[in-house]
């Protein structure tokens, strides 16, 4: 099969998946650039489809192109004019793949290795980075909480450099988050602006909890009346607060430190 018009059907349902609304509606999204797909490929994510330009098995590789073709998804040639037109920011991938989104339920919280929830998140790029940075860390979960921004976005997909797919991500709400981490015997602990502990003068373990707010607002009184722990980054005056990804590897990196077990 080979698509030359923008108005096809099955390329109109995917363009739609850029949005949100589209992703919730289809339970699908959108994966494009190599190492996003090499990540999908290698982590078991159901592809559905996969637009290919020509030439694309040269600017993807062998060990790519024979896992795409190995994976069951419906290979479908595009032509150059419809395979920009799915592509995302400017992009000019040689494959954008339809995925159907994981599923990530509450079980997924008892597994080893601390929790980072993300609290009302705004930026998708913001959000991508944490969960890239949560990857490195062995978290045993990203909750994205009461937040707008969408971890199976396109622009949170690319700042997580696949990492989304190696990482139980859960969307819920504050309310539920709270219950479940409850349920499973976590220690919240919420990172704030002042009032709390240094990292190193608190005991952060790998059990924890670890809430992180935007930096414009900081965490939610929700979050800040149910902390078991407060800790809080010592900055240089004139710096009010850092990047969530940052703050994430410092607090993550206190929590998995061999001293702290």
């Amino acid at each position: 099969m080979r698509i030359t018009s923008t108005a096809n059907p099955r390329v109109q349902a995917s363009v739609r998946l850029r949005d949100r609304k589209g992703r919730e509606a289809s339970g699908r999204f959108l994966i494009e650039g190599r190492r996003e797909l090499d990540s999908a490929l290698n982590s078991g994510v159901q592809l559905l489809e996969a637009f290919v330009r020509d030439g694309w098995q040269e600017r993807v590789g062998d060990a790519t192109a024979h896992l795409l073709e190995a994976s069951g998804a419906a290979l479908i040639e595009v032509s150059e004019r419809v395979a920009d037109r799915l592509s995302y920011g400017g992009q000019t991938s040689p494959v954008v793949a339809v995925a159907k989104i994981p599923s990530a339920g509450l079980p997924d919280l008892g597994g080893p290795g601390p929790i980072v929830v993300l609290d009302g998140i705004e930026k998708p790029g913001n959000l991508g980075a944490v969960v890239r940075t949560a990857a490195g860390f062995g978290v045993c979960a990203v909750i994205v909480a009461d937040a707008p921004a969408d971890p199976y976005g396109p622009n949170a997909v690319r700042a997580s450099q696949g990492a989304v797919f190696h990482v139980p991500v859960l969307a819920m709400s504050g309310a539920a988050a709270r219950s479940a981490l409850r349920d499973e015997g976590r220690p919240i602990c919420v990172a704030t602006p002042d009032g709390g502990v240094p990292p190193w003068e608190l005991s952060l373990a790998s059990t924890w909890a670890v809430v992180i707010g935007r930096e414009d607002r900081g965490v939610s009184a929700g979050w800040v009346e149910a902390a078991d722990y407060r800790v809080s980054i010592p900055l240089e005056p004139g710096v009010d607060s850092l990047n969530l990804s940052v703050a994430a590897a410092i607090l993550l990196h206190e929590c998995r430190r061999p001293d702290r077990e």
